[in-house]
């Protein structure tokens, strides 16, 4: 059963359970596959239901309130991926709000490339205000066409652009620029566009009168050497918010342009370029990463079910205000190097597999492409991811590419190959044909351990450190 488009269906009501998640996409109903897809919903389910839940039930009543003060001109717009958890939640919660929902595929990007299209060929209205956008974003040279393929997108789906006195309410997880209400606003200055976020969390200097944030509101936040906010309320204004956006975001990548047949959001899969190969796992097979997308989206609508049926809690709003709820101490706890709160090992090991991590992103991203360009299978360069692995796990991980780089990624490979020993005395020659996440590995000196650091390479101990499978929390 091929998925249906966002804008025509929404994931979690396309499966009643995880049966039919599997039959979708060909998994087995048992083995390792299943169980990753079965450990994604469970996770799901039990750390991100009772958090967007509190928060959904709190604003559900304020979309009510917006829908009776212009009855019969109001929609309520589930613009993208990051809008998805919280659908899920709110048709669990308040099925009756659905038919006041339109459910659609515009992204950022997208939205950017309309307003730039729009300027190119006069399409601004004299009375459309100036949009408050990224500026990298009007650097892009959108398709011809943008803006009208855009006005007749929204049309179709049934947003009132051309009537007068119409409202329109954006519902999304966070909001810094605000970049899709900005242009609606601007490009239809008849229709009231309001924003509803769980964060909001503008550009210093800038405000936000047309938009509530139901966890953070805008304040000056206090940022810890790492990027990630002192006080644990403001945590999910940073790459902490990458948490949520890229477990349950569904398996389609954002949309980059648009023409006459909508967005262009087609199905994605695993971000090897961003995340270490020996963290993903099962999920580095395509079908049950995106089986797995689904699933999570789908523990969300059944948590709230649960929610609706007097069978499960809510965490208070109150304390997600704080951030001391459990989910925002877990992401917590998996990003920064000194935790205060144990994390779920299942949460991390799920964190792990689809989350890029901010310390070892450029590294990640850096050893990528030397594979890529050495034309080097990533799944047959275990050892080496192996190794980046511990090497950040130890906060020595900064320039594991750069040195990979400096002594010729062929001769690294080829001691990882034949110089480096398993327990039971095989090389992991053998696993660049069968590769594993468990073995040895060649201790490798950092710059200026011996020598100059320019021409030291490699220093092979025998027998070499045995590391056994690098946990992929925090």
């Amino acid at each position: 059963m091929p998925l249906k488009r966002l804008d025509v269906s929404p994931l979690h009501r396309q499966f009643r359970n995880l049966d039919e998640v599997f039959a979708a996409f060909d998994l087995p109903p048992s083995g390792p596959q299943a169980e990753a897809v079965r450990l994604a919903y469970n996770t799901s389910y039990h750390n991100f239901g009772p958090y967007i839940a509190g928060v959904i039930t709190h604003l559900v009543p304020d979309l009510w309130g917006d829908i009776l003060r212009r009855p019969g001109r109001t929609k309520i717009l589930r613009g993208g991926r990051d809008s998805l958890p919280l659908a899920a939640v709110m048709d669990g919660l308040c099925p009756g709000l659905s038919e006041h929902c339109i459910d659609a595929a515009i992204s950022r990007p997208v939205s950017a490339a309309v307003w730039v299209d729009a300027l190119r060929t006069g399409r601004v209205p004299a009375t459309g205000r100036q949009p408050l956008i990224d500026p990298s974003y009007l650097k892009q040279t959108p398709p011809a066409g943008a803006s009208k393929n855009f006005h007749r997108y929204l049309s179709n789906l049934g947003i009132p652009v051309d009537e007068s006195n119409g409202q329109l309410v954006i519902l999304d997880w966070s909001c810094g620029y605000g970049t899709t209400q900005e242009i609606l606003a601007s490009l239809y200055p008849n229709l009231e566009v309001l924003g509803r976020y769980f964060t909001v969390d503008p550009p210093e200097g800038q405000t936000a009168k047309d938009r509530s944030g139901y966890v953070v509101r805008p304040e000056t936040k206090v940022l810890l050497n790492d990027g990630i906010p002192w006080y644990p309320r403001f945590t999910f204004t940073s790459k902490a918010v990458w948490a949520p956006q890229m477990l349950l975001s569904g398996p389609y990548r954002s949309a980059k342009t648009i023409d006459a047949a909508g967005p262009d959001a087609v199905l994605g899969g695993p971000h090897f370029d961003r995340i270490n190969y020996v963290k993903i796992g099962e999920y580095a097979d395509v079908k049950t990463w995106r089986a797995s997308k689904v699933a999570m989206l789908l523990a969300l609508f059944h948590y709230a079910q649960a929610v609706a049926q007097g069978r499960e809690p809510v965490e208070e709003l109150k304390v997600i205000r704080t951030g001391r709820d459990p989910l925002t101490r877990q992401v917590r706890a998996w990003m920064l190097p000194e935790p205060d709160y144990a994390i779920d090992p299942a949460f991390g090991q799920l964190l792990g597999a689809f989350v890029t991590d901010p310390r070892d992103e450029r590294d990640v991203k850096e050893l990528h492409d030397l594979l890529t360009e050495a034309g080097i299978d990533l799944a047959s360069a275990m050892p080496l991811w192996d190794w980046m692995a511990r090497q950040h796990s130890t906060g020595q991980g900064s320039d594991v590419a750069r040195r990979v780089k400096e002594m010729g990624i062929n001769h690294v490979l080829s001691i990882l190959d034949h110089q480096a020993y398993r327990p039971d005395g095989s090389s992991w020659a053998a696993s660049r044909r069968s590769p594993s996440r468990r073995g040895q590995v060649p201790e490798f000196p950092t710059r200026g351990a011996t020598g100059d650091g320019v021409n030291d390479g490699p220093q092979v101990r025998r027998p070499a450190t045995v590391i056994g499978q690098v946990s992929s929390g925090r």
